[in-house]
């Protein structure tokens, strides 16, 4: 009954109260949620032996933390 709509966001993928806004965003707008395409994602450059714990726990948090809180929330 909607039509045809998308609406993007840009959020934090790391910070559950960001997913919790554009939910409660999604839920007073449309009342369901139909699709996620929870594609935030990053790759360092270089090998692994020139990758530091640091950039390692980074990219981490975004590419798991960050689709579990989309899949979460």
């Amino acid at each position: 009954s909607f039509g045809p709509h998308a609406e993007y966001f840009d959020i934090d993928v790391t910070r559950p109260a960001d997913w919790k806004k554009v939910i409660n965003h999604i839920d007073d707008a449309y009342g369901r949620f139909d699709v996620l395409v929870n594609n935030a994602g990053i790759s360092p450059a270089g090998s692994i032996l020139d990758t530091d714990y640091d950039t390692w726990m980074h990219v981490q948090r975004i590419n798991s933390d960050g689709c579990f809180l989309g899949c979460k929330h």
